[in-house]
């Protein structure tokens, strides 16, 4: 199974291949994009944990976890397991997800975290409807029916 931190080192390896930087907020978000388009389009989760609601959107606990060291700075490193190895999810292994990893990417790249943050707490969002029904966690009904941002 694919967890979080192995897709957000996909998105950091995106990052750093191009030179993008990525701060935690922005890669919450392009993590939490990534995921909803790959439910939207395949009916699957991309990973089992779920998206925390927090005060500038949905987090992941183990990505925060992982991530928060570097505040509002961009990420230098890859998440590493305790035997120092990196885990990133594979794009040739699952075409689907490349795809997908690969729009998001390109529509989202250049837009920093805070106005990201922004529109996944729009009226609309899946993070709002939690919100405002005081949950804890973003519903994947919610995920689902919540349209694009651009």
């Amino acid at each position: 199974m694919v967890t979080a931190l192995n897709i957000a080192n996909a998105i950091l390896y995106k990052g750093f291949n191009e030179g993008v930087d990525l701060t935690p907020m922005k890669l919450q978000r392009l993590l939490y994009l990534t995921y909803k388009e790959f439910y939207k389009r395949t009916n699957t989760l991309l990973f089992d944990e779920k998206f925390e609601v927090w005060k500038y959107g949905p987090v992941v606990r183990s990505v925060n976890a992982a991530f928060k060291k570097y505040g509002s700075n961009c990420i230098k490193d890859y998440y590493r397991e305790y035997n120092g190895t990196v885990l990133k999810a594979s794009e040739d292994k699952n075409p689907t997800f490349k795809s997908i990893l690969t729009y998001i990417w390109d529509k989202y790249k250049k837009i920093d975290g805070i106005p990201l943050a922004n529109m996944s707490r729009s009226e609309k969002s899946a993070w709002f409807q939690a919100y405002t029904r005081k949950d804890a966690f973003l519903s994947i009904k919610d995920i689902k029916n919540e349209e694009d941002y651009l």
